[in-house]
């Protein structure tokens, strides 16, 4: 409801000239100063929320009196509340717990002999107007509850998806629609059995708004009914668009930075990630200068292309390496093929040992690589290995950008690799004795 606030629902309040208000699910704590203030001394605020975001102490320590805070649920608290002039809804979204807070509030309002409170209701629309939403499923009465899931929804859905979409972790209704079923089939339900006429306006932006308030009410404040004709003119509507496209940047902006923070934290963690399987692997014994040299190779490889990796006659360990790497660089499409089925016994031992390690069959190098994928983004190879069959068996599937390591030897083995695949440009890797080329791109 919040940004809401400042272009429609604060109006509202300050026209209602009101001296009781409730909130059943808080607002931003913000908003509560500038309401108490511009409505007076003599005007009481209360806010229903079981678990608020906030300290509820503090705006209490600064309106004795005029904020009442109660941490519990609305319909517990709305039976003896008494009546209200202004109640802002935004707590459960389920047609059991809205409904029952309508009928409490027209019952206060009844037993004071006052009109219908004036009632913004928010989550009349997409996705939770037509579908409940239990926070807490075994607080709804059986017969009041549908059958419900933990997953997502996607509009012009009913039902709910097997996989993605939106509120994963909710408690949403199986299906959307039909009766008892969601916030504006709540707001629907009650105005039809109402015994007073009232007024609805909705606005369809944010997950919809209503505003809603009895005849009765309106003929008491001309100033709220002048300002529902205007949400409702064409002037009106203009501004509605303008708040919507308002709404629709600021939620961008703050998506893009999620996202951009998001993917620092993970690529940051999938750093210290890497860098302790280094140490790991090092403490094994493993040379930690070669692991820095692969680490950056097959970084610079899938910068340029696709495609698995395959080393053969690597078994001291750091092949392991090559499987944490697609975890840290979030490649989830590639596999890594090793020509020592021992090698199995150490990638079970850092749990890395899954379907997308692969060991290749047979006794021959040359003739293992057939069992490599039809793209090699890394082919790295062993001291004694026979670069020249390797390679010679692999080069259709060596592409612009894949990388050869070629671990130990003279340049002559560096060399072989050359007169395979055309184009590939040696790169120095001092002090590890691995030698890295990488095909040019065409």
């Amino acid at each position: 409801m919040f940004p809401f606030w400042d272009p429609v629902v604060s109006p509202l309040v300050l026209a209602s000239k009101a001296k009781r208000i409730v909130e059943i699910g808080a607002l931003r704590g913000e908003t509560t100063a500038l309401m108490l203030e511009s409505l007076g001394a003599d005007a009481e605020l209360h806010v229903i929320d079981p678990v608020p975001e906030f300290d509820p102490a503090e705006h209490e320590a600064e309106f004795p009196g005029q904020y009442i805070f109660h941490r519990a649920l609305s319909l517990d608290v709305l039976p003896t509340a008494g009546a209200f002039d202004v109640a802002l809804i935004d707590g459960d979204h389920n047609w059991y717990t809205v409904y029952n807070e309508l009928k409490q509030l027209a019952a206060g309002a009844r037993q004071a002999e006052q009109p219908l409170p004036l009632l913004v209701m928010h989550d009349v629309g997409w996705p939770y107007g037509r579908r409940d939403l239990y926070y807490a499923p075994e607080q709804i009465p059986e017969e009041f509850r549908q059958p419900y899931a933990v997953k997502g929804m996607a509009p012009n859905r009913k039902k709910l998806l097997d996989e993605g979409g939106m509120n994963t972790t909710l408690a949403n209704a199986a299906l959307e629609g039909g009766e008892r079923n969601g916030v504006r089939t709540a707001l629907d339900d009650f105005v039809a059995e109402h015994d007073r006429p009232i007024r609805q306006v909705i606005i369809p932006l944010y997950y919809g708004l209503a505003i809603a308030a009895e005849h009765d009410y309106l003929a008491e404040h001309p100033e709220i009914e002048a300002m529902l004709d205007r949400l409702e003119s064409n002037e009106g509507r203009a501004e509605l668009l303008e708040l919507s496209e308002k709404i629709r940047i600021g939620e961008t902006v703050f998506n893009h930075n999620y996202l951009r923070m998001h993917g620092e934290w993970i690529d940051e963690a999938n750093g210290r990630y890497l860098r302790a399987m280094r140490v790991a692997l090092a403490d094994q014994g493993a040379d930690a200068n070669s692991l820095a040299v692969v680490d950056a190779a097959v970084r610079a490889a899938y910068r340029a292309t696709q495609g698995d990796i395959a080393a053969i006659g690597i078994s001291d360990g750091r092949e392991v390496y090559l499987r944490a790497l697609l975890d840290g660089l979030r490649n989830d499409s590639a596999s890594v093929f090793v020509s020592n089925p021992r090698s199995l016994d150490t990638f079970a031992h850092y749990e890395l040992a899954d379907e997308r390690v692969n060991v290749l069959e047979g006794d021959d190098p040359g003739s293992q690589i057939a069992g490599v994928g039809s793209h090699l983004a890394v082919l790295w190879l062993g001291p004694g290995v026979d670069v020249d069959a390797v390679v010679g068996a692999a080069a259709s599937r060596i592409h612009p950008g894949s990388v050869v390591l070629v671990d130990g030897g003279g340049p002559e083995r560096a060399h072989a690799v050359a007169n395979h695949v055309p184009g590939a440009i040696e790169h120095e890797a001092t002090g590890s004795g691995i030698t890295v080329l990488q095909v040019a791109a065409t």
